[in-house]
């Protein structure tokens, strides 16, 4: 082989390399900036204590201290963190559950499977906005005409509402999800299962559900990580004002706050982001052994 081949081959790699570098540098140059940067400039925030004294800020925890010290006995926290782990486990329990029999509708492709997946799409095209004001219709005006309760001015049926609608609004993404795992079973499998005389409920229960497990841990994994950012849709519903704190949770109060923060008190609301991932990190690592090692194995 020539020299001019071989200098042409090598001309051309280093082509689709930087051809390839250029494509990439951009999610990459955004990454960095956006991600890495605004969390590593997060987390030197959240060591600096303003002094109203000096106008200075100093190197401390004291921002930690207050956060912790705020969690135990700040009664909107209170509320909000007890809103958050209701709606985590009402979430997971109830969600999850009507997700899996749904999806195991949809794969067996019965009746009218086609128009359920297309209806539980929608509310993943549609504008925030949009659900937002066809939910407060529906739970006010339409609620009242039909059962005589305006269910997001009740307060006994303010906050079970509102877990229902995000609950709902999450279920359409578990069940196509689900659905499109259970899809990947194997074919004989089931068909032996029949063959040998399984109830669809057994099939469910002891075929489906292990086969599909990593998917459902990945799932359960991921809902403890956002169990601190979850709004439950308040924001979409009330914006910055919500009128009620029996409806608030963690996520809606940290977003409601730092929309309106001062740049004195950026500080603060860094240390408490930070204070709720050492939280969440070792619960989902735990959890993520936990499921790993006590889940059903299809072995």
């Amino acid at each position: 082989m020539s020299l001019a081949k071989t200098g042409a081959k090598t001309k051309i790699a280093w082509s689709k390399v930087l051809f390839y570098a250029c494509i990439v540098a951009i999610p990459v140059v955004q990454f960095a900036i956006f991600y890495v940067g605004v969390n590593i400039n997060s987390i030197i925030l959240a060591f600096q204590n303003w002094d109203g004294l000096t106008e200075t800020y100093e190197f401390g925890f004291g921002n930690f201290v207050k956060v912790v010290t705020d969690l135990f006995t700040d009664p909107k926290l209170i509320v909000s963190m007890k809103n958050s782990l209701i709606l985590f486990v009402v979430g997971v329990a109830v969600g999850s559950t009507l997700a899996l029999l749904f999806s195991y509708y949809i794969y067996k492709k019965h009746f009218g499977y086609g128009f359920f997946k297309v209806v539980l799409f929608i509310p993943n095209v549609v504008s925030a906005v949009t659900l937002a004001i066809m939910l407060r219709y529906f739970t006010t005006e339409a609620s009242k005409a039909i059962i005589g309760i305006e269910l997001l001015t009740n307060p006994a049926t303010k906050l079970p509402t509102f877990i229902f609608m995000s609950v709902m609004l999450s279920f359409g993404v578990q069940t196509l999800i689900f659905s499109g795992a259970m899809s990947g079973i194997s074919e004989s499998i089931t068909e032996a299962a029949v063959l040998d005389g399984i109830t669809p409920i057994k099939e469910l229960i002891l075929i489906d559900i292990p086969m599909i497990f990593p998917t459902i841990s990945v799932f359960i994994v991921s809902s403890i990580a956002q169990i601190f950012l979850n709004q439950m849709n308040v924001f979409n519903m009330y914006g910055a004002g919500a009128p009620d704190i029996n409806i608030y949770t963690i996520g809606y109060w940290m977003y409601t706050n730092v929309l309106g923060a001062l740049s004195t008190e950026y500080p603060y609301y860094s240390a408490f982001g930070l204070v709720l991932t050492f939280i969440t990190i070792p619960v989902a690592f735990l959890a993520k052994y936990l499921l790993d090692k006590c889940g059903p194995s299809v072995d």
